[in-house]
């Protein structure tokens, strides 16, 4: 848990016989000694002793005071309760010492040595000889120094077991003992020689001597300076010694020096003069000496660690005696004990820090007097702390230490910060009437009577409105809820407010509802119906009335007992005070007059109500809760119009309408103080960590605050000592871990105490964890809000770095927390859901406070998830099981879990669908689908190829025995919405191959045309796989080659035949595409007898042609060759016809005419021409 209220650690310096060297805070000194105190001690009770007392000490943890007796051989035991417990110790007390940290007290006696446990009073004798004279301890080490005044010996005892640790032979008579725990050097005193030893505490052995007056007596260190301060009782020196020099110097001073007490924070010390008037005080920074002068004999002095005044008792006056030190002047004579001519009166004055109580050893009077000081004050210097117009009603934040005022006249709230310093003020609806603060999340909601709304002022300062019946009065809330209830007074209403949603609804009450509390602990909330006279109980987790009780006339307020859960109502018309338990009255308790206000101290079991009797005072009547009876009656000012309780210290303070003043009344005595305040006080408020009140003035605009004295000073502690802010446990255990800012030495805790509610009761002792942290527990706690009080001791004084020579020093540690019943879930466990489907389910569980859930275990399923309410919701996306835990959380353990699983479904659906298959060759298929749980799959219609089946789980096999194309239809089913299908066409081929043979050649110009065919299913697609085909002819996917060739040629490639099935079936060819000769020469020329002849023909076709003579005859001497080259002589004239062919086995051949003429013009003979 953070914890809600932050805190430090107290520490407490362990007073030994002879001195005590207090701490004090920096805030308290500059809060108390600058401002004027209106305080004042009286001696509350004596206590008769069986024997003459002598030295007393207090162990302000526990409260006990431990007297030695003049008288007996008996040391006497006097509790917090007042109960006297005699030991007895087998001789005569010689000194004193006590540890608080472990509860253990030191007693030297003429004959030994004995150990004292605090706890259980049993005594453990350490054999130490005869002649002991004085005792003092250093806590931080836990180690005892015993002086044997006759042997000058100095025995070193550790405490933790009790075992002599060493011995230290001075041979000559000592006196007295201080030690400084810083330097772990001890003083000694030896009165014979006039001289003080110096011991090293690390070697366990003297160091050295230091030379002093005439009969050392005295002797005392101021640790935060080093100095040590020696008595000389027989030359009225003061001898002063630097702790780091051992250089001394003499201080004058007046006869019988004795006993010594150092205000380490002011640095002065006190020295008594016994026998005389004279107490002696030392300015320890200038070595002034100021010689006082006070009522005669005065004994040892002691020091208030928070004032700084200084206490001693007077043997001459019969009285102990204050001493102001802001101007050592006396500010009173308290009578110790009944004046008598028997002994002597006071013997010794002792001083609880933690109480402010003083004791007195009155020892002719066989009697102890306990004078208590009144530690309140008015701060003058906030006396006239400026709010708005009129402010009346007043809220406290105690986590942040902030002040909130609601001011009628102006409509605004004045936010007061822990300076008390107005902060903000700030604008808020129209008559604010009321207000009240939810100290967790730091929100103040404010009634607005005519405004009919609720200003809520958030930690920022902001402000929501929120609308809410109307005239509404009163306001309060829940702090483990964080819900806020509003009284609306005409309309009969209680609205309900919650922060994340604004007004969340009404409910109906009885008529004219006043006021309302809450009961954290139950969730409830009770409504004072005015004029039903009756009170209307809420359960908050249903927002519905659970019972109406009917109480008195005119019930007004209301206050709730945290630790019985009781709540208690004033009746205003018929003066009386009803009890209610649990929806019933179980009591009715008279009061004698009409009640105004109430309170409630669960701590002590009282309840305190004002009331205005016609023929009497005004008063407060105190009532015992346990019986139910008025127990006293206390009077106080005119018209008390409210009061409230400091639980912690038990004060009650009662504000008085009439005379301006606040009365403060201790709640063990019952004895007053009144403190006069601003004008009209309407309002009061008491934060129980600060310990400071604050009083709205209605009539002057002005709020006064009043500070009781804290009697502690504190280190920083961690702020969380491990307690969660909401706990169902009975028994808590809890963690302090303290830390030292000091210097120059800074020491760790040797103890840390605690309480629980209160101050009052006795101490416990947390224990030591060995790493400088200490725990503790409680057990068998009640339901309600608790408050852990605790603080720390180290047995040192050390200065602030900040601010040289003041001590670093802060408030009581404080703690607060809430006991609640556990959680509880009792709701069903999650159903299961659907892909694609909306899931909800909330869980519901038995809870005070909110529950928070959480998935601790495992996962929900895909799509959905937990909200922090309780509700799991969504859409599943991802079917299967799923399971975990939930756990559920108010911030009280243990945290009650539940177990889920949660088993997604999903209609089926296909995914995949089968491929087609090859006859002869084997097939298998499974089929992928959603859908849990796994569906089953059947063939709903058609058929399947034969040798195929199909199995439950989705698996087609076989092997198929025919080809075709076959029509199905497949069905799924998991029982999970509809039943998924799906129609198939299976084709179950046949790898192609062609079976024609191969295309023949074709020619020129003539219509080609060849069929390809191939075998197989389904029918093949044929495409030209390689090569070229014949131009002007073209492959069909149906193997059709066809066209009429362009070009003559051979024309080669391959042809494939497709389907899909197998390989594809592939044939070469080779296609000639030829073309008929055509003779393209012209004819053939003339020629001469007996002249060379050539002439060539030519003709086109493919293949090439050849020449022929088709018909008639060529001239003699001409041949006509196959290439078509026609030559020779003529050997005849003549002309010659006939018919040349050219032919290439394509058609029927071409063939020209020719007509060759041979002239004679020309004669030739043997090769020449004959003229």
């Amino acid at each position: 848990m953070n914890s809600p209220i932050p805190t430090t650690l107290l520490f407490l310096r362990n007073r030994s016989a002879r001195m005590i060297a207090p701490r004090l805070a920096q805030k308290f000194l500059l809060l108390f000694l600058l401002l004027p105190l209106l305080s004042f001690a009286t001696i509350s009770y004596d206590i008769a002793l069986p024997g003459s007392p002598g030295s007393l000490v207090v162990n302000p943890i526990s409260g006990k005071v431990y007297s030695s007796s003049m008288t007996s051989t008996t040391l006497m035991v006097v509790d917090a309760a007042n109960t006297v417990t005699n030991l007895q110790l087998g001789a005569q007390v010689t000194g004193l010492a006590l540890n608080p940290s472990t509860n253990k007290i030191y007693v030297t006696t003429t004959a030994d040595f004995v150990v004292v446990n605090g706890s259980d009073n049993t005594l453990t004798h350490i054999a130490l000889g005869s002649g002991l004279s004085c005792v003092t301890v250093d806590t931080t080490t836990n180690r005892i120094y015993v002086g044997n005044h006759n042997a000058g010996v100095i025995s070193m005892i550790d405490g933790s077991n009790n075992s002599v640790i060493a011995s230290v032979t001075i041979a000559t008579t000592v006196q007295a003992i201080a030690v400084n725990p810083l330097t772990q050097k001890i003083y000694v005193t030896l009165i014979d020689s006039s001289s003080v030893a110096v011991i090293d505490a690390t070697s366990n052995s003297i160091s050295d001597y230091v030379d002093v007056g005439y009969h050392p007596f005295g002797i005392a260190v101021n640790p935060a300076t080093n100095m040590i301060y020696v008595a000389n009782l027989g030359d009225a020196f003061i001898t002063v010694i630097d702790g780091a020099t051992l250089q001394s110097f003499n201080l004058d001073g007046a006869l019988g020096l004795i006993d010594f007490a150092i205000d380490s924070v002011r640095n002065k010390i006190y020295i008594s003069c016994y026998n005389s008037d004279k107490l002696m005080l030392i300015d320890g920074a200038t070595n002034a000496v100021t010689l006082l002068t006070v009522p005669g004999s005065p004994s040892a002095p002691v020091v208030n660690p928070i004032t700084g005044k200084v206490y001693f008792g007077s043997s001459a006056t019969h009285a102990v005696v204050i001493l102001d030190p802001s101007n050592n002047n006396l500010m009173q004579s308290v009578p110790s004990g009944p004046v008598s001519n028997n002994g002597y009166y006071p013997q010794a004055v002792a001083l609880n820090p933690i109480t402010g109580r003083i004791y007195a050893a009155n020892g002719g009077w066989y009697t102890m007097s306990v004078i208590d000081e009144t530690y309140a004050a008015v701060d003058n210097q906030n006396y006239f702390l400026s709010t708005g117009h009129s402010p009346q009603s007043l809220a406290l934040n105690q986590v942040t230490n902030t002040v909130y005022s609601a001011n009628r006249a102006s409509n605004t709230v004045g936010v007061f910060d822990d300076t008390l310093q107005i902060s903000v003020t700030v604008p808020v609806g129209n008559d604010p009437v009321s207000l009240t603060t939810d100290v967790v999340n730091g929100e103040t909601y404010v009634v607005n009577r005519l405004g009919n709304s609720v200003s809520i002022i958030n930690a920022d300062h902001t402000v929501q409105t929120v609308a809410v019946g109307n005239m509404p009065l009163a306001v309060a809330t829940n702090p483990v809820t964080h819900r806020a209830y509003v009284a609306n007074s005409t309309d009969n209403t209680v609205s309900v407010i919650d922060r994340a949603v604004g007004t969340i609804g009404t409910i109906t009450v009885g008529t004219g509802p006043q006021a309302l509390v809450v009961n954290p602990a139950n969730g409830k909330i009770y409504v004072a119906n005015t004029t039903a006279g009756s009170v209307s109980i809420i359960d908050g987790a249903s927002a519905t009335i659970d019972a109406t009780v009917l109480v008195g006339t005119t019930p007004t307020a209301l206050a709730i007992d945290t630790l019985s859960n009781r709540v208690y109502v004033i009746n205003h018309d018929s003066n009386n005070l009803s009890v209610i338990d649990g929806n019933a009255i179980v009591a009715t308790i008279a009061l004698g007059g009409p009640p105004r206000a109430l309170a409630v101290n669960a701590n002590t079991k009282r309840v305190y109500v004002t009331n205005s009797p016609v023929s009497a005072p005004n008063r407060v009547s105190v009532i015992d809760s346990g019986n139910n009876t008025v127990v006293a009656q206390v009077t106080v000012g005119p018209l008390p119009n409210t009061v409230a309780v400091d639980p912690a210290t038990n004060q009650i303070f009662v504000a008085s309408f009439l005379d301006n003043t606040v009365t403060v009344i201790d709640g063990q005595t019952l004895k007053q103080s009144i403190y006069q305040v601003g004008t009209s006080p309407y309002a009061l408020v008491v934060n129980s960590v600060t310990h400071r009140a604050y009083v709205s003035n209605s009539a002057n605009d002005y709020m006064s605050t009043i500070s009781q004295q804290v009697r502690h000073d504190s280190i920083p502690l961690q702020s969380n000592p491990g307690l969660r802010f909401h706990t169902s446990a009975a028994t808590q255990n809890f963690l302090f871990t303290p830390s030292s800012a000091y210097s120059p030495y800074a020491l760790p805790a040797t103890g840390v105490y605690y309480q629980l509610d209160n101050l009052l009761g006795s101490w416990m002792v947390a224990s030591a964890n060995g790493d400088g942290s200490f725990s503790g527990n409680f057990s068998a706690l009640s339901a309600g809000t608790h408050t852990l009080y605790a603080f720390a001791v180290d047995g040192l004084q050390a200065k602030n770095n900040s601010a040289p020579g003041n001590p670093m020093i802060g408030d009581m540690a404080a703690y607060a927390f809430n006991v609640i019943a556990a959680p509880t879930l009792n709701s069903a466990t999650p159903g299961n859901g659907a892909v694609g489907n909306s899931y909800n389910f909330s869980y519901s569980g038995n809870s005070i406070a909110p529950m928070f859930y959480q998935v601790t275990v495992g996962s929900l399923p895909p799509g959905l998830t937990l909200a922090p309410n309780g509700t799991i919701s969504g859409m599943p996306t991802l079917a299967g099981l799923f399971s975990g835990t939930v756990t559920a959380s108010n911030g009280a353990l243990p945290d009650p879990s539940q177990s889920f699983s949660i088993n997604v479904t999903q209609a089926p659906s296909f995914i995949n669908t089968p491929p087609n298959g090859v006859i002869s060759t084997p097939y298998t298929f499974d089929y992928q689908v959603l859908g849990t749980p796994a569906p089953t799959f059947v063939l709903l219609s058609g058929s399947l190829p034969s040798g195929l089946s199909l199995s439950s789980s989705g698996h087609i096999g076989g092997t198929p025995s025919a080809t075709g194309i076959f029509n199905a239809t497949i069905s799924i089913d998991n029982g999970v919405g509809v039943d998924a299908s799906q129609d198939i066409v299976l084709t179950i081929g046949q790898a192609p191959l062609i079976t024609t043979s191969a295309a023949p050649g074709g020619n020129v110009a003539t219509a080609y045309s060849f069929v390809y065919a191939a075998s197989g299913f389904p029918a093949s697609n044929f495409s030209l796989q390689s090569g070229t085909l014949p131009p002007g002819l073209s492959l069909s996917t149906a193997g059709i080659l066809s066209g009429t060739p362009t070009i003559p040629g051979l024309y080669s490639g391959s042809i494939k035949a497709g389907n899909g099935i197998g390989s594809d079936a592939t044939q070469n060819f080779s296609i000639t595409i030829t073309q008929a000769p055509s003779i393209t020469s012209a004819a053939p020329p003339g020629g001469h007898f007996s002249v060379a002849y050539s002439f060539s023909y030519n003709a086109s076709g493919s293949p090439a042609p050849s020449f022929a003579l088709g018909s008639g005859i060529l001239p003699p001497g001409l041949t006509l060759t196959p290439a078509g080259l026609l030559s020779g002589k003529p050997t005849l004239a003549g002309t010659y016809t006939g018919t040349v062919l050219a032919s290439n086995g394509v058609g029927s051949g071409a063939s020209q005419n020719f007509s060759i003429v041979i002239d004679t013009d020309r004669i030739f003979a043997n090769g020449f021409e004959v003229p």
